[in-house]
C-alpha cells in the first residue's frame, strides 16, 4: 500500500477529521484502560475489606461458640461428677443393706423378716413334701 492509496482512503472517510478520530480513539482507549485498572483496584480493595470484616465477624462468633462449649463442658463434667457420687452412695447403701441382712433361712431377727415362715397362709403358698407348690 503506497502513500497515495492511504491518502485517498483517508479522504474518502472525511480527510483530516478521520485522522483526528483515529488518534482520539487511540487516546480514549488508553484512558479507558487506565480507568478500568483503577476500577479493578477499587473493586479488589472493596472485596478485601469485605473479607476482612467477614473474618473478624467469624472470629467473634467462634470465640462465642468456644465460650458456650466451655460452659456446656463444665456443666457436663459437674453432672458426671454428681452421677459418680450418686453411684458411689448407691453402692455404699447396697453394701450396708447386704451387711445388715441375715442370710440364715429360719432366722427370726432377719431383715427383711420372713413373715411367711411365721404365717404360711398369709403368703398364699402351700408347699408339698418335696418343696414344690401344690395346685389348689
Amino acid at each position: 500500500m503506497n502513500v497515495e492509496t492511504f491518502i485517498a482512503i483517508a479522504g474518502a472517510f472525511g480527510g483530516l477529521e478521520a485522522l483526528k478520530w483515529l488518534f482520539s480513539l487511540r487516546a480514549s482507549r488508553r484512558k479507558e484502560a487506565g480507568e478500568a485498572a483503577e476500577s479493578f483496584e477499587s473493586v479488589v480493595t472493596k472485596r478485601v475489606k469485605t473479607y476482612e470484616d467477614s473474618i473478624i465477624f467469624l472470629q467473634e462468633r467462634l470465640q462465642e461458640k468456644e465460650r458456650q462449649f466451655d460452659a456446656l463442658s463444665t456443666k457436663y463434667q459437674e453432672s458426671m461428677q454428681r452421677e459418680l457420687n450418686l453411684t458411689e452412695q448407691l453402692g455404699e447403701l447396697k453394701l450396708k443393706y447386704k451387711s445388715s441382712r441375715c442370710d440364715r433361712k429360719n432366722c427370726l431377727t432377719r431383715k427383711p423378716p420372713f413373715r411367711w415362715m411365721q404365717n404360711p397362709e398369709s403368703a398364699g403358698a402351700i408347699t408339698s413334701v418335696k418343696g414344690r407348690k401344690s395346685a389348689q
